[in-house]
């Protein structure tokens, strides 16, 4: 009897290392599967988040060729704009030029005498 007692014992001492070897084996393929998903969703994430990037980068600086027809444009703009000022007013520069200078060459002469 004790010989049968011992072998229950032993069988009982086989089968629960078997349950937790098999819960072992389960909790390792587990933790590969969460490890996999968690990868995929990083993935997912950051291919997300690129594409989010991408549009944004996209939608604020537009086509290059596009921005340097505009910047050129408003750049043959402000040289019209110069050149008419300078058209409009050259004549009374040029004047108040010549009066400037005129005007110390008296101051010179009056400082001679």
């Amino acid at each position: 009897m004790a010989t049968a007692t011992v072998q229950l014992l032993m069988e009982a001492e086989r089968q629960a290392q078997d349950i937790v070897n098999k819960a072992k084996r389960e909790k390792t393929t587990m933790l590969k599967a969460a490890r996999e998903e968690a990868r995929d969703e990083i993935s997912a994430y950051k291919g997300e988040r690129d594409r989010g990037f991408q549009e944004f980068v996209q939608a604020h600086t537009g086509d290059t060729n596009e921005r340097t027809t505009v910047m050129r444009a408003e750049t043959d703009k402000q040289i019209q704009q110069i050149y008419a000022e300078t058209q409009a007013n050259g004549a009374a520069v040029l004047r108040l030029l010549i009066e400037t200078v005129l005007d110390v060459d008296k101051r010179e002469e009056h400082a001679e005498h």
